[in-house]
């Protein structure tokens, strides 16, 4: 499908503020342990942390289950990536980056043959590259939602492909894609089902002239191939993958507000944000009171000049689209009125299926509704500008001002959480401190590493390449004394803890108490994070003197 010369600018535009956003302090917040729990799979250690399930085949072990709900769709992506480049922030990130940038090309494509109309195209393009929520979930990629996205928005431009040409290569494709995304984490169970329901609401008809019994033969074939490595493991280890986790529960009251306010939050803007950096979007530090200071860098003086932009209104944005949709519906004025029922029929299961499950309560879990909550927005503001405008330049000037707001609003948001990990570099469990811990593990290759607490591991094990020499500390916490006990006569080790308030204080009391009670002076060495504050403790057992 061509693209013409002005749309391809703002195509162009459109990545360009992504990869802006993206790649702009790209080692900062630092590394955190959920982000990087694929490390092990990928580097092949069959018998480590993060390896639920490595069967053997042609003689060699395989991690194929990461964890019983999240499979190695990334860790085998990035193994050939470390074995090239070696094991980095840089390597770590760099390729969900160009994923969000395959994810946003593909989001393009889907609403530009959906709708046949290149405006909604580019304004859900705009709206989803400059989403804060997007860009460094994305780029953070804790969840994980890089690949569940890329899958999600694939899965439906070769569907869409498939129903609009009847191409058979098309829908093998796609259902391939729903297969690797079922596999890659099963929470693309909602994307499946929310689709087929929809499918069958708006394209019954469509859909009966265009499946023959090969044409489900290539479907089916291609879906099991994707998601094969999940079948067998349920299969070996008796449905594990929905043993202890909870599916569906019927919701009170009060987990109906939490869900409203976590959906709430990660549309604004603030739930990465808070979760990385334990604070509120709207109270950036490092902002010059003085906004033509000199003191202040480029990047300061901009937050400052736009401080009055506190969150961003996507929710707003998207509550007023869906009223409008409505009611042009009720008017009988609504174009393209099974494509967009269709999308809004997705957006409104997958919040359903949020709501019923009890273990989804992060950011992460509501990304799966992102694709469709732009197109749902782009697809109102250019309908409004229709609507109200009585010529072509008057719809493109209330488009605009319908579309600059939220472009500004989410922009600045951006400028915040960049600001803020430039100041602070990430907070807790996100600190840049963790780089100058794996620096001083590396100036320790024969110490003993035990990680008292939880949340290190994974990040020493990457950016030492598996060369490390670590155990978790595990104990009950009635038990911490003995444990203890047990700990300190051992030789040549290093006990890591997290600084109040970030770690368990009973630990790191436990561990205090006992060097005292066995007359043992010892001075740990802290790691700072660039703000200043202290996060790990670190206690040597070589450097402690007996009192």
């Amino acid at each position: 499908m061509a693209v013409q010369k002005g749309t391809s600018l703002w195509i162009i535009f459109a990545l360009i503020l992504y990869l802006l956003l993206s790649l702009t302090f790209l080692k900062l917040p630092g590394l955190q342990y959920d982000e990087v729990n694929f490390v092990n799979a990928s580097m092949g250690k069959v018998n480590a942390l993060f390896v639920n399930w490595a069967p053997r085949l042609f003689g060699r072990r395989l991690p194929l289950m990461v964890m019983d709900y999240n499979g190695a769709v990334k860790s085998v992506l990035y193994a050939p990536i470390f074995k090239v480049f070696g094991t980095s922030a840089a390597t770590v990130r760099l390729p969900v980056v160009c994923i969000g940038l395959i994810t946003l090309l593909m989001s393009y494509a889907l609403l530009r043959r959906m709708f046949d109309d290149r405006r909604i195209a580019v304004i859900g393009l705009l709206l989803f590259a400059t989403d804060p929520t997007f860009v460094f979930a994305n780029k953070l990629d804790w969840g994980p939602v890089s690949l569940m996205l890329v899958l999600e928005v694939s899965s439906l431009y070769f569907m869409w492909r498939w129903m609009q040409a009847g191409k058979r290569n098309c829908l093998a494709i796609a259902g391939l894609l729903f297969g690797l995304g079922l596999y890659n984490k099963i929470i693309f169970a909602w994307h499946l089902a929310a689709f087929f329901i929809a499918l069958l609401l708006f394209f019954r008809k469509d859909i009966k002239q265009l499946l023959s019994r090969r044409a489900v033969v290539w479907f089916l074939a291609a879906w099991l191939a994707g998601c094969f490595p999940l079948i067998g493991f349920n299969i070996v280890k008796h449905m594990q993958t929905f043993k202890h986790h909870q599916v569906m529960t019927l919701p009170r009251v009060e987990t109906l507000k939490q869900r409203y306010e976590l959906f709430r939050r990660t549309l604004d803007g603030q739930g990465v944000y808070s979760l990385v950096t334990r604070g509120q979007v709207e109270d950036v530090a490092g902002i010059p009171k003085d906004q033509s200071s000199e003191k202040g860098d480029i990047l300061a003086r901009m937050n400052a000049g736009f401080s009055w932009v506190q969150r961003s209104p996507l929710p707003l944005a998207l509550a007023g689209s869906l009223v409008l949709i409505l009611i042009l519906w009720t008017l009988g004025r609504l174009r393209k009125k099974r494509e967009i029922l269709f999308v809004t029929t997705q957006l409104i299961i997958i919040a359903a299926f949020i709501c019923l499950n009890p273990e989804a309560n992060g950011a992460h879990h509501v990304l799966v509704l992102y694709p469709f909550v732009f197109t749902v927005i782009a697809f109102a503001v250019c309908e409004l500008g229709d609507w109200l405008g009585k010529s072509q330049t008057a719809a493109g000037i209330v488009t605009g001002l319908c579309l600059s707001p939220l472009l500004l609003a989410q922009l600045v948001v951006d400028l915040h959480y960049l600001q803020s990990f430039k100041v602070s570099g990430g907070v807790g469990y996100w600190s840049d401190a963790i780089y100058e811990l794996a620096s001083f593990a590396g100036r320790n290759p024969d110490k003993d590493f035990i990680l008292m607490e939880w949340g290190f591991s994974n990040q020493l094990v990457l950016l030492s390449n598996g060369h490390i020499r670590y155990e978790d500390f595990v104990c009950d916490e009635d038990k911490l004394e003995t444990c203890m006990e047990s700990l300190l006569p051992r030789p040549n080790y290093v006990a890591v803890f997290y600084t109040p308030p970030f770690g368990k204080a009973p630990v790191l009391d436990a561990y205090q108490e006992a060097l005292a009670r066995h007359h043992r002076q010892a001075k740990a060495q802290t790691f700072f994070q660039r703000d200043g504050r202290p996060v790990y403790l670190v206690y040597d057992s070589d450097k402690m003197i007996r009192q």
